[in-house]
């Protein structure tokens, strides 16, 4: 939020929410006491006159508001402003840690529906479902927003791709990262249906879970035998972490960032 510009004794203030103890009671024992929260109006200060700020002498000083605005607003092309709603020219997403693969990956099921039986976990929430089919893989951050985190439940996904398509290919694709308690899933098993009602297995994938510090994605995937399908489920379990592990017993994580549809 751009909330203010300064230049030299002058000070442009600009409309905001902000908090404040100021008219309401302290707190006691060493507790804080609870927060007023104020509107900010827009405002120029002169601070070499008006330390404190009390006093608005805007419409005394138009020049000098005129030229701080335009100051300010070549702050908001750049950089952004929440207050105003508006997107930097110049910012970039956080630079982070990848996997050596691209960014993106391109198959049948990119911008299809996703429908999930159980939400994933608010820490990890990327965003929502479609996570799953928007054609982006996620970094060795799982925190980047690109991956999904599942606890203490399964991870169960129905594709809808919108017509009938001859599928060939179906994975999933997840990461391990032990120390944070991200395992990759004991069993994924995957299975089609033409009509969303009669569902066929077309096979599942068992991983041993062993000790291993390597922080890496796999994309766990089976063979179908082309026939035409609209819809395709994904069922990935969870499992408690194993005894070897620092939090043997508690729930482990399941983080995945697309569902990969190849057509035959």
């Amino acid at each position: 939020e751009l909330r203010a510009v300064r230049e030299g004794k002058w000070k442009r203030v600009y409309q905001h929410r902000t908090r404040s103890y100021v008219g309401v009671e302290p707190g006691r024992d060493g507790h804080p006491g609870p927060y007023a929260y104020l509107t900010v109006p827009a405002a120029l200060y002169d601070l070499q006159q008006d330390i404190g700020e009390t006093t608005d002498v805007s419409s005394a000083h138009p020049d000098v508001v005129g030229r701080l605005d335009a100051l300010a607003e070549d702050a908001r092309r750049a950089l952004g402003d929440r207050l105003t709603g508006r997107m930097g020219e110049k910012v970039r997403a956080p630079g982070r840690r990848k996997f050596d693969r691209p960014d993106t990956i391109a198959h049948a099921a990119v911008g299809a529906a996703v429908t999930l039986a159980d939400p994933p976990s608010p820490s990890y929430p990327g965003s929502g479902p479609s996570t799953l089919t928007d054609g982006r893989v996620g970094s060795r951050a799982h925190g980047d927003g690109r991956w999904l985190g599942f606890s203490d439940v399964d991870l169960r996904a129905t594709v809808d791709l919108g017509r009938a398509r001859r599928v060939g290919r179906i994975g999933l694709d997840c990461l391990q990262a032990q120390g944070p308690w991200i395992f990759l899933p004991p069993l994924v098993a995957f299975s089609t249906s033409a009509d969303g009602d009669a569902w066929t297995v077309v096979g599942s994938v068992e991983t041993p879970v062993e000790r291993d510090a390597e922080r890496r994605a796999r994309l766990i995937a089976v063979e179908a035998d082309g026939s035409a399908v609209r819809y395709v489920r994904v069922h990935a379990r969870n499992q408690t972490l194993p005894a070897w592990h620092p939090g043997a017993g508690e729930s482990a994580w399941i983080f995945v960032d697309e569902i990969v549809i190849e057509e035959a």
